[in-house]
């Protein structure tokens, strides 16, 4: 198992402070007995996942990075390439919740549009980390573009 986290979102926090983000996963860690070569975890951008640099997975768990993102077919394509059988990913969506259609209950869960709303500054969260928030259906078809082949939501 590896982690990877880059920790973007605090960029424009304060730097001095002494960083627990890794906190939980050592605990976790310690608590099941798993060794460094067992479970790891490195600071990296998910712009620079390869094969190459982290080898190859069965299994992979993508939880909310995907609106933190500036590209996210690009990294969808990037985690295809070293996930050899299932990707779990979890993300805002806008199906029942869309900023610019007014708020909560205000999403696309009438139709099966494929689209993603566009948040290019502090809009969705008052985050400026927050980029997009698909539909679930555009989601679904993301990861089939990256090459995922059985895709569900």
């Amino acid at each position: 198992m590896v982690a990877i986290d880059d920790f973007s979102d605090s960029l424009d926090k304060e730097t001095n402070l002494p960083r627990g983000s890794w906190t939980n996963f050592d605990l976790c860690k310690e608590a099941l007995s798993y060794t460094d070569v067992q479970c790891s975890r490195r600071e990296m951008s998910v712009y620079d996942v390869s094969p190459k640099e982290l080898g190859t997975f069965d299994t992979l768990l993508f939880f909310g990075t995907l609106y933190h993102l500036r590209y996210p077919p690009l990294v969808l394509d990037y985690l295809s390439s070293v996930c050899k059988r299932w990707i779990f990913v979890e993300s805002a969506v806008l199906d029942d919740h869309s900023l610019y259609r007014g708020g909560v209950g205000k999403g696309y869960l009438e139709g099966n549009q494929l689209l993603m709303g566009f948040y290019p500054d502090n809009q969705y969260g008052d985050n400026p980390t927050n980029w997009w928030a698909p539909t679930l259906k555009c989601l679904i078809h993301m990861v089939r573009a990256a090459g995922f082949k059985d895709v569900s939501g």
